[in-house]
């Protein structure tokens, strides 16, 4: 979808193309207008639902890095978590 007008930061948005007699890239602001993209500054918005997967995501990364700590000081817990990921993959090739 290209949007034709300013976005609310007022940098011209539309669809991004190279332009390879100019080695740039180029926004498509309407038929038969571009302006070169200026590389000083890049924004990029994210869609709200993308945003909620990366927060999750990071809280993931932190939990199991997390874990990752516990099962070194305890050993036991290693074990354990072993056993959980053997015992998971038995019950998913059984379902």
């Amino acid at each position: 979808m290209v949007n034709q007008s300013q976005s609310h930061y007022g940098a011209p948005t539309g669809a991004v193309w190279w332009d390879n007699n100019t080695q740039s890239f180029k926004v498509v602001t309407g038929p038969n207008q571009s302006m070169e993209l200026g590389m000083d500054t890049v924004n990029v918005e994210l869609r709200p639902d993308v945003e909620r997967i990366l927060r999750w995501a990071e809280r993931k990364m932190m939990e199991e890095a997390r874990l990752d700590q516990l099962c070194k000081q305890f050993p036991n817990l290693e074990e354990a978590r072993r056993e959980f990921e053997i015992m998971l993959a038995l019950v998913k090739d059984r379902s």
